[in-house]
């Protein structure tokens, strides 16, 4: 499963945090990376593992993130 992650601050923290998972991830820039990792077949599977990184990273913004025609916010 491939999404985009969007932010108004430096995702860098989540970006290595979500390697440290087994996600490959891209950075587009400094707000915006694109992660995928295979073996994960839903949403809320992603979600989670993006809260867990978030709360890891101390990070208090918003993100978003872009599924195809879908998105949530985490």
């Amino acid at each position: 499963m491939v999404a985009r992650l969007e932010s108004t601050k430096d995702l860098s923290c989540i970006v290595e945090g979500l390697e440290g998972l087994s996600y490959v991830a891209i950075a587009y820039d400094t707000k915006s990376a694109f992660i995928y990792r295979k073996d994960i077949t839903s949403y809320s599977n992603m979600n989670s593992d993006i809260k867990s990184v978030k709360s890891s990273c101390k990070f208090t913004n918003q993100i978003k993130v872009l599924y195809g025609n879908a998105s949530s916010n985490v």
